[in-house]
């Protein structure tokens, strides 16, 4: 059986809510005391609505720490995936931003599809094409943030090869 695999849905909390009005005021206020810093020409207005921000970012940053050490933690599987379709979208440099749906077989797990965007290189374009398979990495938790491996290793190569 394939099971669709797409972002959980977000469900905003009240410390999203107070994060994000937080966020909103800091951002108000050190552009108001920047300007009108300079407009009344005082100084340490003007270094307030400077140092306000960074010291602000860096607290944020100090916050969240343990959230992005623990999602880094997870260590990332390697699987098989299958083309199912893609989609490249005109772009104006080498790298266009493509859509592939992808049908993931894990050695241990069972087979999911998930829809995701990768950039790929114009000339590596015609590597890639509907049913045809690939190497993949995902983080185990969160299946929708789905990779492709653009260059596997030697096993996995043959084993893409072999399928």
């Amino acid at each position: 059986m394939t099971m669709s695999v797409g972002a959980p849905p977000t469900h905003h909390t009240p410390a999203d809510l107070a994060s994000g009005l937080l966020t909103a005021g800091v951002i108000g206020a050190s552009l108001t005391a920047f300007i009108g810093g300079c407009m009344v020409e005082s100084v340490p207005m003007i270094v307030t609505g400077l140092v306000v921000p960074a010291l602000y970012g860096l607290l944020f940053f100090l916050a969240t720490l343990p959230r992005r050490a623990n999602e880094a933690a997870v260590a990332a599987r390697t699987a098989l995936a299958m083309i199912e379709s893609l989609e490249a979208i005109r772009g104006e440099n080498s790298d266009v931003p493509v859509r592939f749906d992808l049908s993931v077989v894990p050695d241990d797990a069972p087979a999911f599809r998930v829809e995701m965007w990768q950039d790929v290189n114009r000339v590596e374009l015609t590597e890639y094409r509907s049913g045809g398979t690939v190497v993949v990495e995902y983080p185990p938790d969160r299946p929708w943030k789905t990779r492709i491996v653009r260059r596997p290793t030697p096993e996995w190569e043959e084993r893409a090869a072999a399928a």
